[in-house]
């Protein structure tokens, strides 16, 4: 019955090491529940107390590494029988401490903003906030929008209900802060200064100093963020709190509670994410996205390059690809393919001011091999109009994410189907059997 508990849920999300062939499933909350139960009561470190309702001899247990807050999960090393995780939660992956523990959230969420929905945006840890305290995490993505992260495991005290004082205290500290202070205290805290990372996020031949400025200034001065509450286990409590919040405070602010539980056994990670209060309130900065407004958009401000686009977007989406949906004041969307195995973010559609899709090679060279990028940038470089664009781009390192216009290149005959062959010979996929309706 186990077994097959665990089978018809290993598709649940999951951060894989890909060094490790164990496999990873749920079980029965009651299996797991009694499972933990025991282990907690009456099982001292390195017992072989059985870990499941079953006769010990099926299936021993772990050693006692794990506490209430790890994900509730089986694993089943090739040949072996289900069990719970060799660790179990931040504290015993981080040696028992607590603190440590919280420092290992907080890294994991700074690693990979993307888990909260932030895919593309600077990250500043440990910012410091006038007169209050140092936040954990302060993200800032390429439209100015900002969102403020406290991370607290379960068994810390304060997430019952201090943890809502202080990330509400650091957003009264940075509300009204004038821009160059909060870029100097961001710069002071970030491996990569504000300007440069909210670059990276956008795309150099789009990119406007000067407007970032004044977009964040603009969010400073209205204190309009999204304020997140990262943990290893949501309490009712904190769901209480979250809820009460959204629904008696003004449309600038959004309170989010994020799930992040954590359990490893050898070289294998496991993550379970989930975020609440996000339904209960539209993001503060900004809209999010989606096909629709984005090609209602471009019939708007480049009727004649909609073709193009819906036809490079259509070649994403036959190929497998993973959309994300930007928070810009217009449409924005970026298209992540699989190649050799990982995920690259390749190409990027942007809407406002010269509507263009970006080639994302700063964001694919740290993935992607250097002669596949070789290969691509000959490829895009050879569209009508396009060479000019890619100049000096590998003697920046792959550092930049060139722009193709809409209108002056892509919507040139051919050049979008172009465009997808180039993107199929990257992903190592078969060229289309028949060009896309462009002409």
């Amino acid at each position: 019955m186990e077994e097959e508990a665990g089978e018809r849920d290993a598709s649940a999300r999951t951060a894989r090491s890909p060094l490790s062939k164990a496999q990873v499933g749920t079980d029965h909350d009651e299996a797991v529940g009694s499972s933990a139960e025991h282990r907690d009561e009456s099982s001292p470190a390195g017992s072989s107390t059985p870990a499941l309702d079953e006769p010990s001899s099926a299936v021993p247990s772990p050693p006692r590494t794990s506490d209430p807050s790890s994900p509730r999960l089986l694993v089943r090393p090739a040949g072996s029988t289900w069990r719970p995780p060799a660790i179990g939660g931040y504290r015993f992956a981080a040696a028992a401490a607590a603190s440590l523990g919280e420092q290992m959230l907080q890294k994991i969420v700074a690693d990979s903003p993307e888990l909260l929905g932030l895919p593309l945006v600077a990250v500043a840890r440990e910012l410091s906030v006038p007169d209050t305290g140092s936040l954990d995490l302060a993200c800032v993505d390429g439209s100015g929008a900002i969102t403020l992260v406290e991370c607290k495991l379960r068994d810390n005290a304060e997430i019952r209900r201090t943890v809502i004082g202080q990330i509400l205290a650091y957003a009264a500290g940075l509300w009204r802060l004038d821009y160059a202070e909060f870029e100097r205290r961001f710069n002071r805290s970030a491996q990569v200064p504000l300007l440069e990372a909210a670059r990276r996020t956008v795309g150099e031949d789009d990119w406007d100093d000067e407007a970032f400025r004044r977009a964040v200034a603009a969010t400073l001065a209205a204190g309009r963020f999204d304020l997140v509450i990262a943990v290893d286990a949501i309490t009712e409590e904190l769901k209480r709190i979250v809820r009460y919040l959204n629904e008696h405070t003004i449309s600038e602010m959004r309170v989010l509670a994020f799930e992040l539980a954590y359990a490893k056994e050898g070289d294998l990670e496991i993550l379970v994410p989930a975020l609440y209060g996000q339904e209960m309130k539209p993001s503060p900065s900004g809209p999010v996205w989606d096909e629709s407004k984005l090609f209602a958009t471009l019939a708007e401000r480049c009727p004649q390059g909609e073709t193009a686009v819906r036809a490079i977007y259509e070649h994403a989406m036959a190929r497998g690809a993973v959309l994300s949906w930007g928070r810009a004041p217009l449409p924005a969307v970026t298209a992540s393919f699989e190649v050799d195995g990982a995920r690259a973010r390749v190409w990027t559609c942007q809407t406002h001011e010269t509507p263009n899709i970006s080639v994302n090679f700063d964001w694919m060279r740290e993935v992607v091999s250097l002669k596949r990028l070789s290969v691509l940038a000959d490829r895009i470089g050879g569209l009508p109009g396009a060479a000019k664009r890619l100049d000096g781009l590998e003697a920046a390192g792959w550092r930049r994410r060139p722009g193709l216009p809409i209108v002056d290149v892509l919507s040139r005959p051919r050049v979008a189907a172009r465009f997808c062959e180039a993107i199929d010979e990257l992903i190592g996929g078969e060229a289309p059997s028949a060009e896309p309706a462009v002409r």
